[in-house]
């Protein structure tokens, strides 16, 4: 629409996170640990989606401790697992990315070789076996396609939850 602006929605700042996971799972229990809740902010990499489906689950049992799910999502095979809640699913929002890379089988190669962390373009190219002017565009789809971040030309930021991801749904032998 013209005129209309572009909304970023992406990590929340350490306070607003915790905060998120306080007002659904309440004060008292967050507060009783808040280095159990720190990490579950941390393990949710301050994502208002992630965070909130966390929270959520975690309002919903409990008998559960603060700290017991921390543990439960520091398991890296179980964590997309445990982010589903309510129809709301990290998996299904990674893969709705995905669908917008509308089988770029350049981009969804790319997808597939990312780990964790920080990514230089540099790092992508000699992964792929390709120029980095292609292993740019490549990444710069993920970019669009709300999968990686910039964060400084030709440097790029792959969140781990997107690393879960890519290593789930990579093809047998990629």
């Amino acid at each position: 629409v013209d005129g209309a602006g572009l909304l970023r929605l992406g990590r929340l700042p350490e306070s607003a996170a915790v905060e998120l996971v306080r007002r659904y799972t309440g004060t008292e229990r967050t507060d009783a640990d808040p280095d159990a809740t720190a990490r579950i902010v941390r393990l949710c990499e301050h994502l208002p989606l992630a965070l909130r489906i966390a929270a959520v689950r975690l309002a919903r049992r409990p008998e559960w401790t603060v700290a017991e799910f921390a543990d439960r999502l520091a398991d890296p095979a179980r964590r997309l697992d445990l982010l589903t809640c309510d129809g709301l699913s990290v998996r299904a929002g990674l893969r709705t990315g995905v669908r917008l890379l509308h089988a770029d089988p350049l981009s969804i190669r790319a997808l597939h070789q990312l780990g964790a962390g920080v990514l230089p373009i540099e790092t992508l190219a000699a992964a792929l076996e390709i120029p980095t002017t292609l292993a740019e565009l490549a990444a710069e789809r993920l970019v669009d396609a709300g999968l990686i971040e910039t964060i400084g030309m030709d440097r790029y930021r792959v969140p781990e939850l997107v690393g879960l991801f890519a290593r789930e749904c990579a093809p047998v032998g990629a």
